[in-house]
């Protein structure tokens, strides 16, 4: 089950009691996964598809428990292209019910799809919550957040896109709209914030879980780049210990080792023992201690003689 199931099937088990909530929820559900079709007379029939079971039963539920009426769930698993079945709930002669949802408005006897937030449905912030629980199982999805953090609301009409957007920014959701082909995005890609909008929608242990995985993957990362940046010290390490053995060398081929002065003569056999020693290790071996900058300065003058010999051979 994936990560976006799992939040949609919460979803849709949380119970409202409210009864203008329950209008948001149906409101937005039936706004973003609804399909209108008019059957004369003045009729408009509605259909709503979703690919969730349990969607697919609590939005029954709402009609029987809003409006008492009883409607079947028929299960499409004809399109071969898609992976799950699609369940469609059929409500005949359904303009009433559309216009309390705020889903058309009548104006000198013209049907019209109402691209506003329906903000009589929305009294309190339980109503918004459903208004957003809604959208997000009509048209939403959320990646695996082991993989990356994006949730993302799907619309067909740019005008209603830029409304719920601007919704969001009301309630102190940060999401952004762009469009992609067709569609048009309504998305949040920052962790805190999908983290805030999942306890906004009831979605409580999905945001746990959220977290979760979230924290495991910020410490993976953390120690990714400790991990990194070990290796880059030891390879640095490592190049710096083979420049001054090779500067060492040269000294102890031209002239002996053991005839530089005491200072760098210390500091050339510590370096040679120490081969994975830092210019600090290096320098609390020394008897008094040196500092990082006192090991290098004597490093920079075996070098310097070293170089110096290698001329006056030549």
């Amino acid at each position: 089950m994936s990560f976006s199931t799992k939040v949609k099937t919460e979803l849709s088990r949380f119970k409202l009691r409210d009864k203008y909530a329950k209008l948001a929820e149906l409101s937005a559900l039936i706004r973003v996964s609804g399909t209108l079709k008019l059957a004369g007379l003045g009729k408009v029939d509605l259909i709503i598809s979703t690919e969730s079971k349990e969607t697919g039963e609590m939005i029954s539920k709402l009609f029987r428990q809003i409006f008492s009426i009883d409607v079947e769930i028929e299960i499409d698993s004809s399109d071969n292209l898609r992976k799950k079945a699609v369940h469609r709930l059929k409500i005949k002669d359904a303009k009433n019910i559309l216009e309390e949802l705020e889903i058309i408005i009548a104006e000198q006897g013209i049907l019209n799809i109402n691209e506003e937030i329906p903000v009589n449905l929305l009294r309190n912030s339980k109503c918004n919550n459903a208004y957003i629980r809604g959208c997000f199982l009509g048209c939403g999805s959320i990646t695996d957040p082991e993989k990356s953090y994006y949730i993302q609301f799907i619309l067909h009409s740019e005008l209603y896109a830029y409304h719920l957007n601007e919704f969001f920014h009301s309630v102190g959701i940060k999401s952004k709209l762009i469009n992609r082909k067709k569609n048009y995005i309504v998305y949040l890609k920052e962790g805190d914030s999908i983290s805030n909008l999942l306890v906004l929608m009831g979605a409580t242990n999905s945001m746990m879980e959220f977290e979760e995985l979230r924290l495991k993957k910020q410490f993976n990362a953390k120690i990714n780049r400790e991990l990194n940046c070990d290796i880059h010290n030891m390879s640095r390490i490592n190049d710096n210990y083979l420049k001054n053995k090779n500067f060492i060398d040269i000294i102890d081929k031209k002239m002996g080792i053991e005839n530089l002065p005491k200072d760098l003569r210390d500091i050339a056999v510590l370096r040679l023992e120490n081969e994975v020693d830092s210019l600090k290790e290096l320098g609390s071996k020394v008897d008094p201690p040196l500092s990082k900058s006192g090991v290098n300065y004597r490093l920079k003058k075996i070098e310097k003689l070293a170089l110096k010999l290698e001329e006056e051979e030549e």
